[in-house]
């Protein structure tokens, strides 16, 4: 890697790229970079995003990578600020743009595993989706981004022109320092129907008549908590809801929004698939990351079930 140490001014952001001989140089050494991002000393690289009063916002490093990926740059992220701005979610987003115009590159990928869940689906919200889904030693997730611009950029306004094209379709929500696409109804009586899909194949299921099938969440969780073999678990609220079934500690059930995503919630259904014991589990939604969600809770996707459960998407334990 021939770079030197040199900022790049965006706005109100600095973005430091440096090579692995000159990042001793950086500030945030001293504080223990180690303690964000996995691996450092592999890197060929790093891109230090801060704001221009000197405060540190995020760091991504970069590696070298090798077949099927050998023309692409695998990243690490990092957020150095406890609070996960609007900013420094911007800094992230400039550093990948940054990286592939200073190494000539045009992707990234990025490997996680379940201990970076979080990262995972952040990057997940900005565009970027699943190529792989490898069980080699530590199961984890292979995402990818293609990343599309004129090369040699270096001007101010090409940056923001490249930061549009990649990123047009996104909607960054300040507050939460979330992607959504448009705002759901949080109401507690929330009708089910209103949000999962393939209700029908979830009644067949639980052998409930479609009439029969509870209307609202809390009308599940009740018929749940009334049965002995079957327990039900609430995530979320509102539209917003995911509501998991357990039918005799063997068979699951998963049901999912149909366009709501959201990474505190996502996390917390990895917690309750890997505390479950399901070795079977259904759900209607099939997309990169409730996909993410279940490899790395120990399943992999096994069929569509067959027609008379409305295809629901089956997976099993591994």
């Amino acid at each position: 890697m021939k770079t030197s140490n040199s900022i790049t001014k965006i706005n109100s952001l600095n973005l430091e790229i440096s090579d692995q001989l000159d990042f001793k140089k950086i500030p945030i050494k001293k504080t223990n970079i180690s303690s964000y991002i996995p691996n450092n000393k592999d890197a060929i690289g790093f891109v230090l995003g801060g704001k221009k009063d000197g405060i540190n916002l995020t760091i991504v490093s970069f590696n070298k990578e090798f077949f099927p990926y050998e023309n692409k740059l695998s990243i690490h992220i990092a957020f150095l600020n406890q609070k996960k701005s609007f900013i420094a979610s911007t800094s992230l987003l400039y550093s990948f743009i940054l990286i592939c115009n200073k190494m000539n590159v045009n992707d990234l990928i990025s490997r996680h595993s379940k201990q970076q869940l979080d990262s995972l689906l952040m990057l997940l919200d900005l565009n970027f989706h699943v190529v792989e889904f490898s069980k080699n030693s530590i199961p984890h997730v292979v995402i990818e981004k293609n990343f599309i611009f004129k090369k040699n950029i270096d001007k101010e306004e090409e940056y923001f022109s490249a930061f549009k094209n990649n990123y047009s379709n996104k909607k960054i929500d300040i507050k939460r320092n979330q992607i959504s696409s448009k705002i759901s109804l949080n109401k507690a009586e929330s009708r089910i129907s209103n949000s999962i899909s393939n209700i029908n194949a979830f009644s067949k299921l639980l052998n409930i008549d479609y009439d029969k099938f509870p209307k609202t969440f809390q009308q599940l969780d009740k018929l749940c908590r009334l049965q002995n073999n079957i327990k039900g678990t609430t995530i979320g609220s509102g539209e917003k809801t995911y509501y998991f079934i357990e039918i005799n500690n063997l068979i699951g059930a998963l049901m999912c929004p149909k366009t709501y995503k959201a990474r505190h919630s996502l996390k917390s259904v990895s917690k309750t698939l890997h505390s479950s014991n399901s070795q079977v589990l259904y759900t209607n939604i099939h997309d990169d990351w409730i996909n993410s969600i279940l490899f790395l809770s120990g399943f992999i996707l096994a069929s569509k079930s067959d027609q008379q459960l409305d295809l629901l998407w089956k997976w099993e334990r591994l």
